[in-house]
């Protein structure tokens, strides 16, 4: 348990850091409660608030033990910036998780002092799952925003301060959300003074702390609805509650005649106090009068202290006590609780009536099973019984898209019992997407209008969904880019800006765009292309832009010195495939051949010398020519005449059969035939 000590060395650790903020006086409150009434005005404390304490003592005593190297915190604003603040002091990396309702403000203020944030969830708790998350993946220590003694030794130095300025102090007043002032300040004043009673406050929408404290253990709200974001906590910290809980402080009830103090009903005992302030109301004695209805008492936690209330009685046999109890209808519609009740004295035998009240959100229901609203006095009392049942109001479920308020969807009407929680979800929208929260409730607040600005009205709101537009390259590696590769674009108001195709270089040509990987379904010739809405609307889809090689023209020329009329075999390899072709010289010893569509590349020109015996390659049989996509080459080739066969004047022929081609294609060399020759009628 934390001691004194504790809160003076966070007191240390904070000095010269957090601002002295005195005490004021408040002349209106003080009037209105009878009281002194003195106010801390922690919102002027740096970062905004007092949080800044307990996350600045936790930080610094951890980063003093040597082992912080990151930190995450769970927070809707004060705690985060407090704990950025204090990170950045010593240089520790600063994660905090948000509820995304944080207003936007605040996640901003947490971000300049150097934090990382996340939005996570739409109150406290689901936030803080998601830093536990974090804190597992990462192996940052978490620091909790109220349930920590360090953080409560932090936040409890308020009390120092307080008590400093203001020794003789009654009571504190504490707001409450997970319950870390409260139990620092309680724990430590209670120290310094046992008598003073520390009071918390809770909004009556989350009100997890007062129910648990009043049912003795912790006790999770179902539901959390209020503006105050800083205390929208379901669950009390499990520390912080036992720090709550300790001090109960018992008080009796005492009912005695007047003149004999003679005991006239059975004393009641309350064990489980732990409010500072009691009421008590006298309980009917027959044939005698209490001195008071209602009798109140300041409990006080000092050592022998007697916490009693005593009603004395006395004999009266004309007069009676009679009572009037407004019960109001629950949310349920089928309990009630006590709205409010008096009592006065009347005269036994005569007959009393109650009049209904006015009471917002309700009306009075005299039809309702155990109304007494009439009845005669008598010397055992009157009790007289009104019921109002709860009105109904209508609510409205409105469908928004974010930004412009245009509706997406009839909004849904309905009607709700006063101060009934509705609870609705976003509906499914098509081509929208629900903005978080996607989930909402709504209690049910008089209506006075039908007018825009009613008060029941939930507000969901949307955003356009977008698809994905993907832009490929088909062909061999390096053909080829498209820009952009991809875009997002709204599904109904989106305007897609395409994508352009380009070749890399001369080498590769663009055919088309395509649907498929497989490029069967053209859909544009163009390289720049835009893709059209398909009813109305943008849809995801891949867009293939397919390359090919490109091609060109090779020309390969043949020069006979001396020659006369033959023909000669060239093998052209390239591209992974071999072409043959077959060039004729005329009488000039001239011939060419052009071969159309090569693709674009290397290639290796080579005549087929053993078929030309007689003439000899005088610039080399293989040459090595490049291809230009779209462009042409041409190779020459020259032989010379080397001898003739039997004499200067008989020759023979190279014959071949004739395989000539102008395209390029797969051809292989025709068989050739055998040729004889015959020498003085003998076959050679």
């Amino acid at each position: 348990m934390l001691e004194l000590k504790d809160f003076e060395a966070a007191a240390e650790r904070l000095k010269n850091v957090i601002h002295n903020i005195p005490l004021s006086t408040s002349a209106t409150f003080s009037a209105m409660t009878g009281a002194e009434v003195y106010l801390k005005y922690e919102n002027q404390q740096k970062t905004g608030s007092f949080k800044v304490r307990g996350a600045y003592n936790k930080i610094m005593k951890r980063y003093a033990e040597g082992d912080l190297h990151a930190v995450v915190a769970s927070s809707a604003g004060n705690h985060a910036q407090g704990v950025a603040f204090a990170a950045s002091s010593v240089g520790v990396k600063s994660t905090i998780v948000m509820p995304r309702s944080t207003p936007i403000a605040k996640v901003s203020a947490t971000q300049g002092y150097g934090a990382d944030v996340v939005l996570a969830g739409n109150i406290y708790d689901e936030a803080y799952a998601k830093a536990c998350e974090i804190c597992e993946e990462t192996g940052a220590e978490f620091i909790h925003p109220f349930d920590d003694e360090d953080v409560m030794a932090g936040q409890g130095t308020i009390a120092l301060e307080i008590l400093r300025d203001l020794p003789f102090v009654d009571m504190i007043f504490v707001p409450a959300g997970g319950g870390g002032l409260i139990s620092g300040v309680a724990a430590c004043a209670k120290q310094i003074n046992p008598r003073i009673q520390i009071i918390g406050v809770q909004a009556e929408g989350a009100p997890a702390i007062a129910n648990s404290f009043r049912a003795g253990e912790r006790k999770p709200s179902d539901t959390v609805h209020t503006i105050a974001d800083g205390i929208a906590v379901k669950t009390p910290g499990e520390k912080t509650f036992e720090y709550i809980q300790k001090d109960a402080v018992p008080y009796t009830v005492r009912y005695l005649n007047k003149e004999t103090g003679e005991p006239v009903a059975d004393t009641k005992t309350v064990d489980n106090n732990r409010k500072a302030v009691v009421t008590e109301t006298f309980v009917p004695v027959s044939g005698m009068m209490p001195d008071a209805y209602q009798k109140r008492l300041v409990v006080s936690a000092e050592e022998g202290a007697v916490n009693e209330i005593i009603f004395y009685y006395t004999k009266d046999t004309t007069h009676a006590y009679y009572k009037i109890t407004h019960y109001t209808q629950n949310t349920d519609g089928a309990t009630w609780t006590e709205y409010a009740s008096s009592q006065a004295v009347g005269d036994i035998g005569t007959t009393y009536t109650a009049d209904p009240l006015t009471i917002p959100g309700f009306t009075y229901d005299s039809t309702v099973e155990g109304t007494v609203a009439s009845g005669k006095l008598t010397a055992g009392g009157l009790e007289l019984k009104l019921y109002y049942t709860r009105n109904e109001y209508p609510y409205q479920v409105r469908y928004l898209e974010q930004g412009t308020g245009k509706p997406l969807a009839n909004p849904k009407d309905g009607e709700g019992r006063y101060g009934a929680v509705i609870s609705e979800a976003a509906i499914p929208i098509e081509d929208y997407d629900p903005v978080a929260p996607t989930s909402q409730t709504l209690n049910i607040r008089i209506e006075e209008s039908q007018t825009e600005a009613k008060l029941n009205v939930i507000t969901f709101y949307y955003q356009e969904k977008t698809v994905a537009i993907h832009y490929q390259v088909v062909g061999p590696d390096g053909c080829g880019t498209v820009a952009p590769a991809s875009e997002t674009v709204k599904v109904l108001n989106g305007i897609a800006n395409g994508s352009t195709a380009t070749a890399r270089s001369k080498e590769y040509r663009f055919v088309g765009w395509y649907s498929d990987a497989t490029c069967t379904n053209w859909v544009y010739a163009d390289s720049k292309y835009v893709p059209e809405k398909v009813d109305g609307k943008n849809v995801a889809a891949t867009y293939y832009a397919k390359f090919e090689p490109n091609q060109g023209s090779l020309t390969i020329k043949k020069n006979v010195v001396g020659g006369v009329e033959q023909d000669f075999i060239f093998d052209v390899t390239g591209g992974g495939k071999t072409y043959t072709v077959v060039i004729s010289c005329g009488a000039d010893g001239k011939g060419s051949t052009t071969i159309q569509g090569l693709t674009a590349g290397s290639y290796t020109v080579a005549e087929r010398t053993g078929w030309s015996w007689k003439y000899e390659c005088t610039d080399g049989a293989s040459k090595n020519v490049t291809v230009p996509g779209g462009g042409a080459r041409t190779v020459s080739f020259t032989n010379e005449k080397t001898s003739n066969w039997f004499g200067a004047s008989d020759k023979v022929d190279n014959v071949f059969d004739v395989v000539t081609t102008n395209q390029a294609q797969d051809i292989q060399p025709a068989a050739l035939p055998e040729k004889k020759l015959e020498l003085n009628g003998e076959e050679v």
